[in-house]
């Protein structure tokens, strides 16, 4: 009888054993290594061919997206920590493809989108991993946690909107900001609509591109945006002919019709006629978006994008101050939920505070003639003109071909329906699906050290059981 419970309890301890021990260093690691803060650990460089620092690469590792690293000719870097880390996050002045490998071989293709700031998750944890950087690419900072969460100011961004609610036209970076003051952070922040913003100007390699990426995501846009071909210089700035001359009207008519039909708006939201500040390439953006808005649904025109995606019929279309149809949206009267009460307005001031570069020139502004963000006119509808005083962007807007979220019943007070951002999204590793369910999801850090400590505790007893018990029989 004693052997035979001998036999169970040393079973029993086998099955502890194999069930929690592999839960362990999941929780440690996440809770020993940043205390739940999601900090980046400390990285070294080092040139893998030579086995010695890369010293070089210090600027990759400032923190200072005004700093970066040109590498002429192609480079392979080993990035080590101190200890294990389960994701990067990579910025770069410029796209470009990369190539990160891991210890076991396993490799990630970087890049593919045409991101500049992308955050890799590693499905493992790693002590060291490979960069292998193109020619001419330009790094400006490198970031590894050993958190599978990544703090709040990580962008995980999405590919652009395959159907837009809402398109935002701006002309340069901080122009979402300065001149359609809240319509950001309310309608892609605050209700969650596919907002697409595309930007009709190139800044090149600037601290302009970072800056812009920063706004955005401050704001809660969360698909990436598009940016066109079209070089932000100053002789645009003089006059709409000065502009139309150095970027090609027609070429801009054909860049407005190709992104409305491949984002097919409800919405469309635009510059000012008159440039708000008299900016020849804001009043070119603003004429030809009018134009390109009528020829959407026309095959004939612009025929390479009709073939490509199709023709769209665009229902409304705001500019910026436009004096007939106007709506007044008080974005300041608008209390954010998901940025803690905030205002629409004071959102876009932050999101304009991240283009430090540009501070010195303008700010957000409402209750003025020339720049109030606030004012809107319905330049062109399909769906009739608004209703005066309702000052909504959607009025009379058909969302029938959207699938609608059904409304929580009366005996489901806390339905799990909301919109949720990629930044909420818990990360699944390879090794939380091996292991099968993970209650360390549902527990705050202090209980799971308190879970991991009673099943320490558990096999400790269980152990000491067995022994005694064969002791005992030996005797």
């Amino acid at each position: 009888m004693q052997s035979f419970m001998c036999r169970r309890l040393l079973s029993l301890t086998a099955i502890l054993l194999i069930t929690f021990m592999p839960c362990v260093p999941v929780f440690a690691s996440a809770g020993d290594a940043v205390s739940g803060d999601g900090a980046s650990l400390t990285l070294t460089l080092e040139d893998p061919s030579t086995d010695k620092p890369y010293t070089k690469g210090r600027k990759a590792l400032d923190d200072d997206e005004t700093t970066f690293v040109t590498f002429n000719k192609g480079k392979t870097l080993r990035l080590s920590a101190e200890q294990p880390f389960v994701s990067l996050y990579v910025k770069w002045e410029i796209p470009c493809q990369w190539t990160l490998s891991l210890p076991d071989g396993t490799t990630f293709d970087g890049g593919k989108d045409g991101f500049i700031h992308e955050y890799c998750r590693l499905g493992q944890a790693v002590s060291s991993a490979e960069l292998t950087i193109p020619d001419g690419a330009m790094l400006t900072n490198l970031y590894a946690f050993a958190d599978a969460n990544p703090p709040d100011w990580v962008q995980l961004w999405e590919p652009p909107c395959e159907k837009a609610d809402l398109l935002v036209l701006p002309t340069h970076a901080d122009d979402e900001h300065l001149w359609f003051g809240g319509a950001l952070p309310y309608y892609a922040g605050e209700l969650g609509y596919d907002v697409q913003v595309v930007y009709l100007t190139n800044h090149g390699e600037t601290i302009r591109n970072h800056e812009r990426l920063n706004g955005l995501w401050t704001v809660g846009v969360r698909h990436y945006p598009v940016i066109g071909r079209f070089p932000d210089v100053l002789a645009t700035k003089e006059s709409l002919d000065a502009a139309a001359y150095r970027f090609g009207y027609d070429n801009v008519v054909k860049f407005q019709v190709e992104n409305l039909r491949r984002f097919r708006p409800r919405v469309v939201i635009g510059h000012d006629m008159k440039g708000e500040y008299g900016h020849g390439a804001h009043k070119l953006n603003a004429k030809t978006l009018l134009e390109a808005v009528a020829l959407t649904d026309d095959p004939s025109a612009y025929p390479a994008s009709a073939e490509k995606y199709g023709t769209c019929q665009v229902q409304k279309c705001y500019l910026h101050l436009w004096k007939k149809n106007q709506v007044v949206v008080d974005w300041d009267s608008m209390a954010l939920t998901r940025f803690g009460g905030k205002s629409a307005l004071d959102m876009a001031k932050e999101g304009f505070a991240c283009h430090q570069s540009q501070l010195k020139y303008y700010s957000v502004e409402k209750d003025s003639v020339k720049y109030d963000c606030r004012k809107f006119g319905l330049a062109y509808t399909t769906v009739g003109e608004d209703t005066e005083g309702t000052n909504d962007l959607f009025e009379h807007v058909d969302w029938s071909d959207k699938v609608q979220i059904q409304e929580p019943s009366p005996s489901d007070p806390n339905p799990d329906t909301q919109p949720v951002s990629p930044g909420d999204v818990g990360t699944v590793s390879p090794s939380d699906t091996k292991r099968g369910f993970d209650w360390g999801r549902f527990l705050p850090s202090d209980a799971k050290s308190v879970l991991l400590a009673g099943v320490a505790a558990l096999m400790v007893l269980a152990t000491a059981g067995v022994c005694a018990m064969c002791a005992g029989r030996k005797r």
